[in-house]
């Protein structure tokens, strides 16, 4: 769960400097400086890439939830589960 709690957080904090970002390339491009738009734009590149990580482990993260789900069904104990 601190890991779920750890990741909410990291992609909130990603989102926020996201939209931040797009307001600075607006700003920039509103005032014709086409080099700071252009850093801010791979800025944003790098933002979108560690929010797609984060996407990829929630999903990951679902999908061992799911196996240890129906582990638990059929009766299988895991002791790792409790960690989780």
């Amino acid at each position: 769960m601190k890991d779920n709690t750890f990741l909410h957080v990291q992609e909130l904090s990603f989102l926020d400097e996201t939209f931040c970002c797009i307001e600075h390339i607006h700003d920039a491009l509103v005032n014709n400086d086409y080099a700071s738009a252009k850093i801010k734009i791979s800025e944003l590149q790098l933002l979108i890439g560690k929010l797609q990580e984060i996407e990829m482990k929630k999903a990951r993260r679902a999908q061992l939830m799911e196996i240890i789900d129906e582990m638990h069904k059929r009766g299988i104990r895991i002791d790792f589960v409790s960690r989780l």
